[in-house]
């Protein structure tokens, strides 16, 4: 199965490289897309723990980041997108 965002032909989404580089640089990379994957369904539920603290997310990182987070959770094939974006080998 061929994923649209593994090829060079489009950009990752916006704000993904940054949570990459982020999951990357505290070792969480694996981990994070291992809980996204498994997490399915309660991705959504998720979603609404970030919006609902996100003004207290914002404290530790502006930007953002969170509110990118939280509506990729919310899209099942965004969170796939995200977790194969995340093991991809180019972006390893």
């Amino acid at each position: 199965m061929a994923n649209h965002l593994l090829d060079n032909k489009m950009p990752a989404k916006t704000g993904w490289m940054d949570w990459d580089q982020f999951l990357q640089r505290w070792g969480f990379k694996e981990s994070a897309a291992a809980l996204i994957d498994a997490s399915g369904p309660m991705n959504i539920f998720l979603a609404q723990i970030i919006h609902v603290a996100n003004p207290f997310l914002r404290l530790i990182w502006a930007g953002g980041q969170w509110e990118t987070l939280a509506e990729m959770l919310e899209d099942q094939q965004q969170s796939k997108d995200f977790v194969a974006y995340l093991r991809s080998k180019e972006n390893a």
